[in-house]
């Protein structure tokens, strides 16, 4: 599972046909819902996503929280009532536990960004840290071990968040105190 601030995703059928970069712009980047989205959909404007190449697909069953790649890159987030098939790319999937955060997202309100830091709870911490306690056991770097939580998402942890880790350690500061730091950092929602 993805995390994209306070709206989780689940890697969708098409997840490795985007590019490294829109893999790391969908985890990172900001989606503002635009005021052309109703009930059959979001749609939101952001960065361009792009695919590797080209993908040409025939029509596919979709779910409340499918979200789609049109050629046009801006990612749409199929809601209530959508259709029941789509030949979109599906990129990722909201996760259910979300679906009703983000459907009392209203364009209307110009605030809906998709992606949102927060200040982590103290359970996403401690999952951050037993992820990355992992990775350190395999063998890995910690720069590279908190590089590789930035381009993967964490539960929870947004990558603004891994980032932020990652410069305060390269900045010579201990992981310990870097994550006590996040945690008493107040939260901010970009607009």
């Amino acid at each position: 599972m993805l995390s994209i601030g306070e709206v989780r995703v689940v890697a969708g059928q098409q997840w490795g046909a985007l590019t490294d970069s829109a893999k790391a712009q969908v985890v990172s980047a900001a989606f503002r819902i635009t005021p052309n989205s109703d009930r059959m959909g979001y749609r939101l404007a952001g960065p361009k996503l792009e695919l590797r190449e080209p993908i040409e697909m025939i029509s596919e069953g979709v779910t409340f929280g499918t979200i789609q790649l049109p050629p046009d890159g801006n990612p749409i987030v199929l809601m209530a009532d959508r259709q029941t098939t789509g030949g979109y790319p599906k990129i990722a999937n909201v996760a259910s536990v979300d679906l009703p955060s983000l459907a009392q997202m209203m364009p209307a309100t110009m605030r809906g960004w998709f992606t949102r830091q927060r200040k982590p709870k103290l359970q996403e911490l401690a999952t951050f840290t037993q992820q990355l306690s992992n990775l350190l056991r395999s063998g890995m770097p910690l720069t590279v071990a908190l590089n590789s939580m930035t381009h993967l998402g964490s539960k929870g942890i947004s990558s603004e968040v891994s980032k932020s880790l990652k410069q305060d350690v390269t900045e010579g500061k201990s992981l310990s105190d870097a994550l006590r730091q996040t945690r008493s950092k107040p939260a901010h929602t970009r607009a």
